[in-house]
């Protein structure tokens, strides 16, 4: 492990090193990895067991049933601030997949066409960016029935319709476990595409799609989420993540920033009543996003914060969806 790479939880309670990767990564859209990390996918990157080592501390585990297979997926988050680190299985019992965002440095693995690939893209919520190059299946690339499952590679980037709701009533969601649950009684005012590093760790490095609600609208239905607060690196401002205690799900975060509640888009029941689109999104702190996100066309676009000193900050807006790494 000399050469090996750390990460760690919010808190800092939580850490754990990794030996150089060489392996595959994915991102998975599919719905149980949107409860669990609060994000439209989840950013996970494959490591043998024995290429893994805890430093400090022990995670709290859940053991989730996956809805294709039948068999367990554990969670190991830190119980203290709500960050999920890493996940084990018992379908495959010779692998163990790291959250990415939550490594120091997440540079240091391989984001390339060559190891990511894209799976349940048929779940992902609209607005979704699907960066061309990529293997791309509809379902999970190893089907538990044992059939063979046929990537597609997209030569442009692909933007996920999804099918727009006609309910109508209260936004409703909760964590993967159920034990939280809450409803939002309003439309949300602004959609907010987080790419800081609070955030990178909180939801394990995919975006957050933060829907902003008066606080007054947002009300916890059952179950009682825990609270973690941290000052944010763009400015010094307190963020509170509130997260069930039982799953280590985020669910939405408070701040001195602004007065709103930002709910995580990921975790609502029915995501796709809730579009992104060029009146109602804006994007902050876009240079520090993973090598993997994409930057969304057609919307203001902050390096850091929307406000500095009081003042609104200089805005880019793209032409064109492109990935991170290249908007810098």
């Amino acid at each position: 492990m000399a050469s090996g790479h750390e990460g760690g939880c919010l808190c800092g309670a939580v850490r754990y090193q990794v030996a150089p990767h060489r392996g595959n990564g994915y991102h998975c859209h599919c719905t149980a990895c949107q409860k669990m990390t609060g994000a439209s996918y989840l950013v996970e990157h494959c490591f043998a067991p024995e290429a893994f080592e805890l430093l400090a501390g022990t995670p709290k585990v859940h053991a989730h049933v996956s809805g294709g297979s039948g068999k367990q997926v554990y969670i190991h988050f830190c119980a203290n601030c709500g960050t999920k680190l890493y996940l084990t299985f018992e379908r495959w019992t010779e692998t163990l997949n790291i959250f990415s965002g939550t490594l120091d440095d997440p540079a240091v693995l391989d984001f390339s066409p060559e190891t990511i690939r894209q799976i349940f893209v048929d779940r992902a919520p609209g607005g979704t960016l699907i960066p061309p190059g990529y293997e791309t299946f509809s379902g999970h690339c190893d089907p538990a029935d044992g059939s063979i499952a046929l990537p597609v590679v997209f030569e442009e980037t692909l933007l996920v319709g999804g099918s727009i709701s006609g309910d109508v009533g209260p936004h409703v969601g909760g964590c993967l476990c159920g034990d939280v649950r809450y409803e939002a009684r309003s439309d949300p005012s602004l959609i907010v595409i987080c790419h800081c590093e609070f955030c990178r760790k909180a939801l394990g490095g995919a975006p957050n799609f933060q829907c902003l609600f008066p606080p007054q609208d947002v009300t916890v239905t059952s179950g009682r989420p825990a609270t973690y607060a941290q000052s944010s690196t763009g400015g010094g401002k307190m963020v509170q993540l509130n997260f069930c205690t039982r799953c280590g799900g985020g669910l939405w975060l408070a701040s001195q920033s602004f007065a709103e509640v930002a709910v995580f888009r990921g975790t609502l029941d029915q995501p796709n009543r809730i579009m992104p689109a060029r009146e109602n999104t804006t994007q902050i702190f876009s240079d520090s996003a993973m090598p993997s996100s994409m930057i969304v066309a057609g919307v203001p676009t902050y390096r850091g914060a929307s406000m500095q000193d009081g003042r609104s900050a200089d805005a880019r807006v793209f032409e064109n969806h492109r990935l991170a790494r290249a908007a810098r």
